[in-house]
């Protein structure tokens, strides 16, 4: 579970690399895509890629006219191949639990029975035929704890879901109530740890109606699923640290098949999945200065997590432009990647992307910009496009993913890390939110 690994990355000196800023050939291809969960972006230099999460309206709160007309879209698990929850648990998923956990002092929990110091659950009935069981959740109003609720495999090893690859992932969500700090909602999915996904942010919900929500398995992957050992049916809760009153109810949970074509497989990913351990593994972290000597305070304290990345510059020290890199897992005593990479023989063809959540001091700041590069063994830098993202263009509290295209001119050997060159000569020196990076991915043409 992403959320729960943000860790300090002090004392990681070979994480953290020391470094003069390399530089190399800057290639011309202007074609690129900005892409979020709750809307589309386009500008000249940026074309729009449609967004994978649908939410629709079902109008069946306990106050629509159509409700008495209305019908669950299955009657129980046996109808649904797929099925997760409808009306009960399906099988063969574990009941439903909670885990929470408290910062300080640290102690965390699994919870079986409905009862736990931040949230509560429970199967209840309703009087709504297209809702006639579901699963009622609400979170206590206290800030000492944070939790999530889920549906477990009982096998360690997960379950193989590749049935479902060209499908989508649906389920209802009700908000009653959107809690003290009117969090967004985050559902994730996870597979044999460290492998999960990073979240889905459900920004776009009408307090007591019920909602569909419906996710591309494509996209899932793309965000770090492997469907060959998923171990979380479903896992729903608000923004981590502001639960606080929330309320949410949720039915019809299930991977549905689909005839979606898959004309794309992936070659390169750094999902950020591999545990950390202080002075002996996990991402490899770079900053290297462009037109500027980048202090060592934030060459190595900038960034502050990396499962996923979180990268929390002193913007009164950062005052121009400076390259941001990142690898695969790391032997931290070597500075050797732990497994082969193929980012080099995947650079010259198909579609480079990540994600980043931007938030929205950012967007309303509007002065950080960014393009993309890949570093070598040697920290040799080659930017791969002179298309320049702005942060101004981003859907801010959200997760935005960015792609440029890839060809021969951007290929090149030895690579080892993907990286991001900033440029933040203007940007307001009081932001102090922390910008997170996740899922660099390489995608290409199948063959026909």
């Amino acid at each position: 579970m992403k959320h729960y690994k943000y860790l300090c990355l002090i004392g990681m000196a070979l994480a953290i690399t020391a470094c003069g800023g390399g530089n190399g050939g800057k290639v011309n291809n202007p074609s690129s895509s900005v892409s979020n969960s709750s809307s589309s972006l386009s500008n000249s230099s940026e074309s729009v890629s449609s967004s994978s999460l649908s939410i629709s309206s079902s109008l069946s709160s306990s106050s629509s006219s159509e409700s008495s007309t209305a019908s669950e879209p299955y009657a129980s698990c046996a109808e649904a191949e797929g099925g997760v929850f409808i009306n009960d648990v399906c099988s063969p998923w574990r009941d439903v639990s909670a885990y929470e956990q408290r910062q300080d002092p640290f102690e965390w929990e699994e919870v079986t029975d409905g009862e736990g110091n931040a949230v509560t659950y429970a199967i209840i009935d309703t009087d709504d035929p297209e809702h006639n069981q579901v699963l009622n959740i609400q979170f206590a109003e206290q800030t000492t704890y944070a939790g999530n609720v889920r549906m477990l495999s009982p096998e360690n090893s997960g379950y193989d879901m590749s049935e479902f690859a060209g499908g989508t992932f649906i389920f209802d969500l009700k908000v009653v109530n959107a809690g003290d700090q009117s969090p967004d909602v985050e559902f994730y999915l996870d597979c044999v740890y460290p492998c999960a996904t990073s979240p889905k942010l459900i920004k776009s919900y009408v307090i007591n109606e019920w909602q569909t929500i419906e996710v591309l398995v494509q996209d899932l992957v793309e965000r770090g699923l492997d469907l060959t050992k998923v171990t979380t049916g479903f896992m729903i809760a608000p923004t981590w640290g502001k639960s606080s009153g929330a309320h949410y109810q949720v039915d019809n949970i299930r991977w549905e098949k689909g005839d979606m074509e898959i004309t794309e497989s992936i070659c390169f990913a750094n999902h950020f999945d591999l545990q950390w351990i202080s002075g002996v593994q996990g991402p490899g972290i770079t900053i290297q200065d462009v037109d500027f000597l980048v202090p060592d305070s934030q060459r190595f304290g900038a960034t502050i997590g990396v499962h996923p990345v979180e990268l929390k510059p002193d913007w009164s020290l950062m005052q121009g432009v400076w390259a941001f890199s990142m690898s695969e897992g790391m032997d931290y005593t070597t500075g050797d990647l732990i497994e082969p990479s193929t980012l080099s023989e995947c650079s010259s063809a198909g579609t480079l992307s990540l994600e980043i959540f931007v938030p929205k001091s950012y967007v309303d700041d509007g002065s950080l910009s960014f393009t993309f590069h890949v570093l070598d063994e040697s920290l040799q830098r080659y930017e791969l496009s002179d298309t320049v993202f702005s942060m101004a263009d981003m859907t801010p509290d959200d997760w935005n993913k960015v792609s440029i295209p890839l060809s021969a001119e951007t290929q090149h050997d030895n690579l080892k890390y993907v990286g991001l060159t900033f440029d933040s000569t203007l940007i307001d020196w009081s932001i102090e939110d922390a910008l997170k990076i996740d899922n660099i991915i390489i995608k290409q043409p199948l063959p026909q």
